[in-house]
């Protein structure tokens, strides 16, 4: 099988990058940077000897046919308005689907997010299978909402539509969820402002999304299409988690309570005042009610459907994230993934 991944140089592409080669499939992978290609080109020479990707910038014409396209490339800070979040991650997700129907491409998977459920509420157990209503609460989470209704709307009118939605994704070359709340703590000496710490959360290893997303790629015809949720399957209240976030990074993090509604509060003047600006805040209201709710996902469907279990547990996650924070190798890829149902 031959697997184009686009977004191939950020976090999550190059996660998929290397399951794909040690999965046996000819990879190809698009990217904006030359140097972040050649990070991935190193390790897979390391994973992967006798099998290397083919890189390409991306915008650069592919003239070859495709099997699979994977899209994991498109905008994923919080900065920027919601013009630029819509022409990242709905547009040049509509023409990367057009580019795959032209390249014959049987399957086309999506990375989603589960952002796009998303409500100033507890969540237990969100489910999946349909697209979702932009939730309003940043213009990303909207953007990826849109997303997968645009998707939504071509199905049977090329290649199969398959929809990963993951939550709080972590691991080696992170660079959203745990190095925010990172540098959060270091700019207060190590402290960490948690509303709630019993608030269960789930998360997702990128090696769990990257195997999710290529048993979405190798599902047979008869799957169709579908949107599914995807976690390590073991939710963990956020104070464990941040623990855990901590001792990977071997940076002691000393949670204390702050009341929801302050932060709150500091979140909505944080995107007051940085939003015209062009730069992150220190706390967003969306950072803020991640950390004063309760998230979990059900990942019923895609055990079902795809035949998903995560490869590393919570601990071995962290534990394999430590290993590369401190010696900058990637244990983790030494756990072989099963296939899926291969066409």
């Amino acid at each position: 099988m031959k697997i184009l991944v686009r977004g191939g140089t950020g976090f999550v592409g190059r996660h998929v990058v290397w399951r794909s080669l040690l999965s046996g499939y000819d990879t190809v992978f698009t990217g904006r940077s030359p140097e972040a290609a050649a990070l991935v080109m190193e390790m897979a020479r390391r994973v992967s000897p006798d099998r290397l990707p083919v890189f390409h910038l991306e915008g650069h014409p592919l003239g070859e046919p495709f099997d699979v396209v994977i899209d994991c490339a498109g905008k994923v800070d919080l900065v920027g308005s919601r013009a630029d979040y819509i022409a990242a991650n709905v547009d040049r997700t509509a023409t990367a689907w057009a580019h795959a129907r032209e390249r014959g491409a049987h399957t086309f998977v999506s990375v989603s997010s589960a952002s796009v459920l998303f409500a100033c509420r507890d969540q237990l157990g969100l489910t999946d299978g349909v697209p979702a209503t932009p939730p309003g609460i940043h213009p990303y989470a909207d953007s990826k909402a849109l997303s997968e209704t645009m998707l939504w709307a071509r199905r049977g009118q090329g290649p199969a539509i398959r929809i990963i939605r993951p939550r709080g994704v972590y691991g080696p070359y992170d660079s959203g969820v745990l190095p925010r709340i990172l540098k959060v703590a270091r700019r207060l000496g190590g402290r960490f402002p948690l509303p709630a710490p019993g608030a269960l959360a789930s998360m997702t290893a990128a090696s769990n999304l990257a195997h999710a997303v290529l048993l979405a790629a190798e599902a047979p015809a008869s799957v169709g299409d579908g949107i599914w949720n995807v976690s390590d399957g073991d939710d963990r209240p956020l104070g464990e988690l941040i623990q855990l976030a901590g001792q990977a990074a071997g940076q002691e993090l000393r949670p204390f309570h702050l009341p929801g509604s302050l932060l709150r509060g500091i979140g909505r003047a944080g995107d007051f005042i940085c939003r015209p600006l062009r730069v992150e805040p220190r706390v967003s209201l969306y950072t803020a009610e991640l950390l004063c709710r309760s998230r979990t996902l059900c990942i019923d469907a895609i055990r079902r459907d795809l035949g998903y279990a995560p490869l590393l547990s919570v601990e071995k996650a962290f534990a394999s994230l430590a290993e590369f924070t401190q010696h900058g190798t990637l244990p983790e890829l030494s756990i072989m993934r099963p296939k899926g149902g291969t066409r």
